[in-house]
C-alpha cells in the first residue's frame, strides 16, 4: 500500500467545498500539514490557503474556462487546482475522442507553463460523467510568491493559462 506521502488526494472541488473523508484527515495527520477548521471541524486548507480559491472562473479560451476551487494534497504538499472540464455528447464535443483529444490537446499546452510554477497537469476521466477534466496542480508557494490575494492570483493565472494564442495557432488562424 502507497504511503500517504506518495498519494494525491483531492482536497477541495472545483466550487472549494470539502467532503471529509477520514483517508484525507489521517493522511494530514500522518504527514504533519497545517490545515484549519470550519464550524469547528477539520478543513484541509488554513486560512491564507482558503483566500486563493473560490467558487469562480476564468476564461482561458473562447469558450472555455477554468475552475477556481479545486485543491489537492500531493506528495505531502498542498497545490491549488484549478480545472477545465471538457465534455461530450449532449453540450459537448461530437464524441469521447474527440473531447479527448482536445483535453490532450489543453493538457500539451498548459503543462510547460504549469511546470515552471512547480506543478503538474492532470486529465482525469469518470470524475465527471462524458467528461474530461484538465487540472492544473499548483503549488501554494508558488501562489503566495506571486500574489498577496485571491484578486492578484486570478490576474496572475489568467495570463499564465490564456491558451487563446495557441490554439488559434494550431487551427492556422489570428487569435
Amino acid at each position: 500500500m502507497a504511503s500517504h506521502n506518495e498519494k494525491t488526494y483531492s482536497l477541495t472541488n472545483r466550487a472549494g467545498d470539502f467532503n471529509e473523508y477520514e483517508e484525507v484527515v489521517s493522511a494530514f495527520r500522518e504527514l504533519g500539514v497545517p490545515h484549519g477548521t470550519f464550524n469547528g471541524e477539520f478543513f484541509p486548507l488554513t486560512e491564507d490557503e482558503a483566500g486563493f480559491v473560490a467558487a469562480d472562473s476564468i476564461e482561458v479560451a473562447d469558450g472555455w474556462n477554468i475552475d477556481l476551487g479545486g485543491t489537492v494534497l500531493h506528495h505531502g504538499e498542498k497545490h491549488v487546482a484549478p480545472a477545465m472540464e471538457v465534455s461530450y455528447g449532449d453540450g459537448g464535443f461530437a464524441s469521447e475522442d474527440e473531447a479527448r483529444d482536445f483535453a490532450g490537446r489543453v493538457h500539451d499546452l498548459l503543462q510547460p507553463r504549469i511546470s515552471g510554477t512547480g506543478g503538474f497537469v492532470n486529465v482525469h476521466d469518470g470524475l465527471v460523467p462524458d467528461c474530461f477534466v484538465v487540472e492544473c496542480c499548483i503549488p501554494y508557494g508558488y501562489v503566495r510568491s506571486v500574489a498577496a490575494d485571491l484578486d492578484g492570483w486570478k490576474r496572475h493565472l489568467a495570463d499564465l493559462v490564456d491558451i487563446r494564442a495557441d490554439l488559434a495557432a494550431e487551427n492556422g488562424r489570428r487569435p
